[in-house]
C-alpha cells in the first residue's frame, strides 16, 4: 500500500494537472477491483485494508492538494467478470491507475488490457508468477510470487525429519498451476523425488472424503 501511495506521489508530482487521464487539479482518480461476491469473497476483504489507507492519506490532505477518488468494481474471482471490470476502469471511469486484484487468474486474464492501456498497476495480492514475468513497465506485484511459495513449500516439508514422501493438493486453475508447477519442480531437481500423491481440491467443493482417502493410502510424510 505504501509503495502504491508512493508511486502515486511521484506521479502526481511529475504531470502537471490535467496532463494525465483521470488526474484533476484536485483530485486522482484511482481503479480498485477485487472478489465482493461469489465464493471468493474472504480475499476481498483485504480492498478494506486498500480502501481504509487512501482515505487516510485523504485525511493527511491528499497528495499535494489532490485528494484521491476511489473507483470500485468487484470482479467475483471470475476472469470475465475482472476483464469487464478493467475495461470499464480503463474506458469509462478513466482512471490514473489501477490498484486491485486478489485472484490471479482474474489479474492474468485483464493483464493484456493493463498493458495494451498503459496505465499504471498495482498488485495488491494476487500471486502468479505470471502477473510480473515477463516484464512490462507499467505492472508492479510487490509480493513474493507463487514460484517462490510453490519452491519454499518443498523446502520447508524437507526440513520435517525423515520426510521422504510428499503430497500436494492444489487448486486446477491458474493460481493453483502456479503455485502447484514450481512445487513439483523443486522436488524433483533438488531432492530426486516426485509427489506421492498430486491431487486436486477445487474451490467451493464441500466434499474432500475422495482426497483424505487418496493420501491415507499415500502414506505421505508431509501434505
Amino acid at each position: 500500500l505504501t509503495a502504491a501511495a508512493a508511486m502515486v506521489c511521484w506521479f502526481a508530482q511529475a504531470v502537471p494537472a490535467c496532463a494525465e487521464e483521470g488526474v484533476t487539479d484536485d483530485t486522482i482518480r484511482i481503479g480498485v477491483f477485487a472478489p465482493l461476491s461469489g465464493s471468493a469473497t474472504l480475499f476481498g476483504k483485504g480492498l478494506i485494508g486498500v480502501e481504509a489507507y487512501y482515505r487516510d492519506v485523504n485525511a493527511q490532505g491528499g497528495i499535494n492538494g489532490r485528494k484521491i477518488e476511489v473507483v470500485r468494481e468487484d470482479d467475483g474471482c471470475d476472469p470475465a467478470k475482472g476483464i469487464a471490470a478493467i475495461k470499464k476502469l480503463i474506458g469509462q471511469d478513466h482512471v490514473f491507475m489501477i490498484h486491485g486484484g486478489m485472484c490471479s487468474g482474474v489479474v492474468l486474464a485483464g493483464l493484456p488490457e493493463i498493458v495494451r492501456a498503459g496505465i499504471p498497476y498495482m498488485d495488491i495480492a494476487a500471486a502468479a508468477g505470471g502477473i510480473s514475468n515477463p516484464y512490462h513497465a507499467n505492472v508492479f506485484q510487490p509480493l513474493p510470487n507463487t514460484g517462490v511459495v510453490g519452491r519454499t513449500m518443498i523446502d520447508f516439508a524437507m526440513t520435517k525429519p525423515n520426510a521422504q514422501k510428499i503430497a500436494i493438493v492444489s487448486h486446477s486453475d491458474e493460481w493453483g498451476k502456479s503455485n502447484h508447477d514450481p512445487a513439483v519442480a523443486r522436488l524433483k531437481d533438488r531432492y530426486n523425488l516426485a509427489p506421492v500423491a498430486d491431487l486436486t481440491l477445487e474451490r467451493g467443493d464441500t466434499d474432500a472424503t475422495p482426497q483424505i482417502l487418496k493420501l491415507r493410502n499415500s502414506g505421505a510424510d508431509v501434505i
